[in-house]
């Protein structure tokens, strides 16, 4: 699976605290039906797409569209992706804003996790591993608010 979201309390170290979240990106996810019984089964809450995608057999849960305006996803590379994450967060609509640290990731997840604090905004981390998950959410301190 790509990512994952839920609000329960957890007992594992290796999943974030109750007020953190993990999505599920099922933008280009084959098998949806039965990715989706997976992520409900481990209590995995919410669920995004990058792109227009019906979910079907998805029924509670939490949707948020890229599309309809609900989040930004930004590849971060350089310095100039930094700026363009921190205006999306800006953005009335925007729910949160994921980055996608390509290249590099806790130098530039500390200068956004910073400024999206002073901002009063919420940030997410695209990852991949449960490792990076770990990582993510303890860089400085309290980490990003959620990973996909």
């Amino acid at each position: 699976m790509r990512g994952v979201a839920s609000k329960r309390p957890w007992r594992s170290s290796a999943l974030p605290a109750p007020e953190k979240e993990i999505v599920l990106d099922i933008t280009d996810i084959p098998g949806l039906p039965e990715a989706l019984k997976e992520a409900k089964a481990v209590g995995i809450g919410s669920v995004l797409t990058r792109q227009s995608r019906r979910l079907e057999g998805g029924e509670g849960f939490q949707e948020y569209s890229e599309k309809d305006g609900d989040f930004a996803w930004v590849e971060v590379r350089g310095a100039k992706d930094l700026d363009r994450a921190v205006e999306s967060s800006l953005q009335a609509d925007h729910k949160f804003v994921v980055v996608d640290c390509t290249n590099w990731k806790i130098i530039p997840l500390e200068n956004l996790i910073g400024e999206f604090r002073r901002k009063h905004r919420k940030i997410y981390a695209f990852m991949k591993s449960e490792s990076d998950i770990k990582l993510a959410f303890s860089i400085l301190e309290k980490g990003v608010d959620g990973v996909v």
